[in-house]
């Protein structure tokens, strides 16, 4: 129900939106708050509201597709892409080349909707050859003549700054782009009417560099999308044929024919006095490819059948050449909506992403999911709010070995998804070549909405970055009008926004048909339907994509309060962890950072993992790593423990005063901000978000660990430093003991019901629970839930035991309530009692099993307390250690939690493509070659200076 409508006569849009208080109808000038009447599907006044509107719904199939308001007909929005073609041509220039780094030759084609058209095999021939060109990242724009994003295409140009673009120009394409070249960039015009002109200029740049080459027939256009990853990682040209293979007169289609292997992709050849290498599919290609020497770590899935509306397909070999990827196509995958898990577009994608793990011998680092949600298919999950009926839409299943929606990510995930070939190869183009972009962006950043994002303003400025100079105040957040009206373009690195929204318009910032441009950003959206992109076409998070950004971020349906955990922990990961992870690494690290506050049983848990969309290049670093001025949270590891050193300090920002009033709170309220950590917030019965700062420990253990021990802890409380140290005795007792609620004792208003002592009857095996006020009843031997004598049992009660890893019962969870066991320590450790009933209970910690047969572990700790409302921190952790407890053996934690090496994690740098490596090898062995290499990328450099090492120790 939630989204946008149309008012029948105006035409007006109005939105219909939720939060942790309820519904809101948003139109012009009306705010009007509604409680969910889920017996009669309808909208009702809120409690306190002063207005007396209901609001029905129309549904079809189950959905909902009209809203009612006194007698009058809401349209519920649905999008679709308008095509329109140029009237003439676009004119286009070259600047002049200021950016640093290597030369870039950049390749213009054209494409047309048809889907059976030449000239996408010719596009796909172009990519092979411009990574061949541009060290393996592909710069190519493709013009589809429609006038959409033409000031787009001039933006890219302007940004990536290429030494020389060629423009392969159809006679019959009169409306195709002019460009005018300057000083130090050359324009080039190829004249290409059919496929045979394509196959010639690739013969005529690769003359006499050739030492393999890769051939495919136009007869099928997913073997050509994998024939074209195949060629840019093994730094081949590709021509593609115009009918079989075999048919194909190839000694003159060829250069230098015979004088190298042919490799054949999805066809037979014989009898050809060239050595030919069958490849009938993905896992021949890969087999091919591990010959090589090759490993292949980054996957582009991708679905031909996307031909016949956005061609988003094309990109995916542009992806896979500058992370020495390969394209998987999926066969026999229809267009359809996202649907359930188990159903069959799923399930035919689960089964050959199967057999592609199984061939590669392991599951990829990095896997990106190219094209529409209704191409690579999300799933529609069964989770919803308020049982509302907007299921939420995920691609959750993708990082996960299994392909469910349970296990921990192991996958680093995102989708490149945008409105049309153009915006398409405009993305991919930006996304590889992104750490050569010319601009002033980087280091700038914006808020934007009527709250902005309080949370995440304060870590962008502790490491450096300020405001971009359209944002004047930061209490100011960007409006509609300073995006679509005051700014050209939006020249920030990252965009923070948060307020009432839907798919086709993000409030107070942007609409769904946006001129706005932006820099190459990564923006995050806490508003309802942010990234609905199932929902219609253009949609706000697609526009950005096509505008400028390279990752948008946020709920497909409608958030709550708690979503603000994952949204602090993927920009923790950006900035801080690993030098700077990727948008895939943080998307799935941040997805298990949350799965560490679902296990413990956080509302809406399950909701809010499934309920996230991220766009963007997985293997995209957007942030350098830039020294915080405050340290961030960090882990360290010795043997079997794992010890977390909290921030160096902890800021208190205040809530947007406009958020304050939203929610009627009259008063100031702040939020903490710690680098490294993220709030747990929950809507409270004062009518706010109230929010815990936490750590989420989140690290790999052996296969037989059974969970962790606190073994010493560190927190200041009034100025005063306390140290705390475990020494738990030997012989204690699994359940039996001594317990209190300490929701009441702590408070001083507790009674003689609130003391208990449980002692076990070994006559019949159960235990007893006997208060001090005398009164008894007996607990299950083995659940040590209550029996039938127990006064609350007629009401439903239920008692819980929450156990430590050697499974001692650390607290009862009686009726809701949690009564906490006194005498786990001697008396030597009193100070670690207190200090676990402040910070960390003990609760079961979680634990998922991973593909590789070890398991993760999620602990979330507790690492403050505050006044929300006056903003002050009351006491806080400083460090606390954790031993693993294994069932047997040793573990070395260091060694398990080690970074993944530069050419492991992709990110588009020079040697950290596999087809690089061959070439750091060469290097390896030409001394005065490698000293002369210079590059700004920082992995080229880092591959440079492991050169340099070993080229040292050679020479010892």
């Amino acid at each position: 129900m939630l989204g946008s409508y149309l008012h029948p006569d105006s035409g007006d849009e109005i939105l219909i939106s939720a939060d942790s208080r309820g519904y809101i109808w948003i139109g012009n000038e009306e705010r009007l708050t509604f409680d969910f009447d889920e017996e009669g599907f309808k909208l009702i006044p809120a409690e306190g509201s002063d207005h007396k509107v209901e609001i029905t719904f129309e549904q079809e199939e189950g959905i909902v597709s009209a809203a009612i308001r006194e007698d009058v007909r809401y349209e519920r929005l649905v999008g679709s892409m308008e095509l329109k073609v140029r009237e003439g041509p676009v004119h286009l220039s070259l600047a002049e080349v200021k950016r640093e780094g290597e030369n870039v030759h950049a390749f213009i084609c054209n494409v047309v909707q048809d889907p059976n058209d030449w000239r996408d095999f010719s596009v796909l021939a172009a990519i092979a050859t411009s990574a061949h060109l541009n060290n393996g990242k592909p710069a190519v724009i493709v013009d589809d003549t429609s006038p959409a994003d033409d000031d787009a295409i001039q933006d890219l140009l302007d940004r990536l700054q290429p030494n020389q673009v060629t423009v392969f120009r159809c006679e019959d394409e009169d409306s195709q782009g002019q460009i005018k070249g300057s000083e130090s960039a050359q324009v080039a015009e190829r004249t290409c009417n059919s496929l045979s002109q394509m196959n010639e200029y690739v013969a005529d740049t690769w003359k006499g560099e050739i030492k393999t080459a890769c051939v495919v027939s136009n007869a099928d256009y997913g073997q050509a999308l994998l024939a074209t990853s195949l060629a840019c990682l093994l730094d081949a040209p590709l021509f593609v044929t115009d009918g079989p293979v075999a048919d194909a007169n190839l000694e003159e289609l060829l250069p230098d024919f015979g004088s190298y292997p042919l490799i054949v992709v999805g066809d037979k050849l014989e009898g050809s006095k060239a050595e030919v290498v069958a490849i009938a599919g993905f896992s021949e290609a890969l087999a091919h490819a591990k010959k090589a020497g090759m490993t292949v770590n980054y996957i582009a899935l991708t679905n031909p059948a996307d031909r016949n509306t956005r061609k988003l397909s094309l990109t995916a070999p542009v992806y896979a050449a500058a992370h020495g990827g390969m394209v998987l196509p999926v066969k026999d995958v229809g267009i359809g909506k996202p649907g359930a898990l188990d159903g069959e577009p799923l399930s035919k994608v689960k089964d050959q992403l199967g057999a592609a793990y199984s061939a590669l011998g392991q599951h990829p680092r990095f896997l990106n999911l190219v094209g529409s949600p209704e191409a690579v298919p999300a799933c529609k999950t069964t989770h919803d709010v308020n049982n509302c009926k907007d299921f939420a839409v995920t691609d959750y299943q993708y990082a996960t070995v299994k392909f469910n929606l349970d296990d921990a990510h192991e996958i680093a995930v995102s989708r490149c998804f945008t409105e049309s070939a153009t915006a398409g190869f405009l993305l991919a183009t930006r996304s590889v070549n992104f750490s050569i972009l010319h601009g002033e962006w980087k280091d700038k950043f914006v808020d934007a909405g009527l709250w902005g994002f309080p949370e995440l303003r304060k870590m962008f400025l502790n490491v450096g970055y300020s405001l971009a100079s359209c944002q004047e105040d930061e209490s100011k957040p960007l409006h509609q009008v300073d995006f679509e009206k005051k700014n050209k373009s939006i020249e920030a690195a990252a965009i923070l926004h948060k307020d009432h929204s839907g798919w086709s318009g993000l409030g107070q910032c942007i609409h769904r048909h946006t001129n706005a441009m932006f820099a190459p950003c990564v923006m995050i959206s806490g508003g309802c339907h942010a990234a609905g992109i199932d929902e219609g076409v253009p949609s706000c998070a697609s526009r950005v994509m096509a505008r400028g950004g390279v990752c948008f971020t946020g709920a497909a349906r409608c958030p709550t309060a708690i979503a603000t955990l994952w949204g602090v922990a993927f920009y923790n990961e950006l900035l801080y962890e690993n030098g700077g992870r990727t948008l895939g690494e943080a998307n799935m690290q941040a997805h298990n950072k949350f799965l560490a506050h679902h296990l413990k049983g956080v509302f809406l848990g399950k909701y809010t993992l499934v309920n996230r969309f991220t766009l963007g290049d997985p293997a995209l670093r957007p942030f350098p790593q830039k020294t915080p001025k405050i340290s961030p949270a960090k882990t360290s590891f010795e043997g079997d423990t794992v010890t977390v050193t909290a921030p160096s300090e902890w800021t208190m920002v205040p809530v947007h005063p406009d958020q304050t009033k939203e929610w009627k709170f009259e008063g100031s309220l702040y939020v903490p901000v710690g680098p490294g950590c993220s709030p747990e917030a929950q809507w409270c019965r004062a009518k706010y978000d109230m929010q815990k700062a936490y750590y989420q420990l989140v690290i790999k253990v052996p296969g037989n660990a059974k969970g962790v021990e606190l073994k010493s802890l560190t927190y200041e409380k009034n100025g005063e430093e306390v140290t705390a140290k475990a020494a738990v005795e030997p012989d204690l007792d699994p359940v039996c003991g001594q317990y209190e609620c300490s929701l009441y004792v702590d408070k001083g208003n507790a009674n003689d019901w609130h003391y208990v002592t449980v002692t076990k009857d070994e006559g019949s095996g159960n235990y007893k629970w006997t208060n001090k006020a005398g009164v008894s009843w007996t607990l299950d031997a083995q659940t040590l839930d209550i029996k039938e004598d127990c006064p609350y049992h007629k009401d439903g009660a239920h008692n819980e035991p929450r156990r430590n890893a050697k499974g001692i019962v650390k607290t009862m969870r009686f009726n809701g309530e949690a009564y906490f066991r006194n005498g786990l320590w001697s008396d030597d450790a009193a100070d670690l009692s207190t200090a676990t009933n402040m910070w960390w209970h003990g609760e079961p910690e979680g634990i998922k099993e991973l593909s590789d047969g070890n398991k993760l572990l999620f602990v979330p700790m507790k690492m403050i307390d505050y006044d929300q409302k006056e903003g002050k921190l009351q006491s806080f952790v400083k460090s606390f250690t954790m031993q693993v407890v294994l069932e047997d053996g040793e573990a070395d934690l260091k060694a398990m939690n080690k970074p993944p090496e530069p050419a492991q994690r992709g990110g588009g740098a020079l040697f950290a493509s596999t087809r690089k490596m061959r070439e750091f090898k060469s290097l390896l062995e030409d001394a005065e070659k490698l000293l002369e290499y210079d590059s700004t990328d920082k992995e080229a450099a880092e591959w440079k200076a492991l050169a340099l090492e070993g080229l040292g120790k050679s020479k010892r």
